[in-house]
């Protein structure tokens, strides 16, 4: 269980990662980035 809550903790790092490079990484992955970054909107830079 504590596996499985790292592996999600490391899933939304890197997701997050990969939201703040690619700007929104609309063109990768919409929704499940949407879904992903929704709690961290405030570390997303406005375009």
């Amino acid at each position: 269980m504590r596996r499985f809550a790292f592996a999600v903790a490391g899933a939304l790092a890197i997701a997050l990662a990969v939201v703040i490079y690619h700007g929104y990484a609309a063109d990768l992955f919409t929704v499940p980035a949407t879904v992903m970054a929704a709690p961290f909107d405030w570390f997303v830079p406005p375009r």
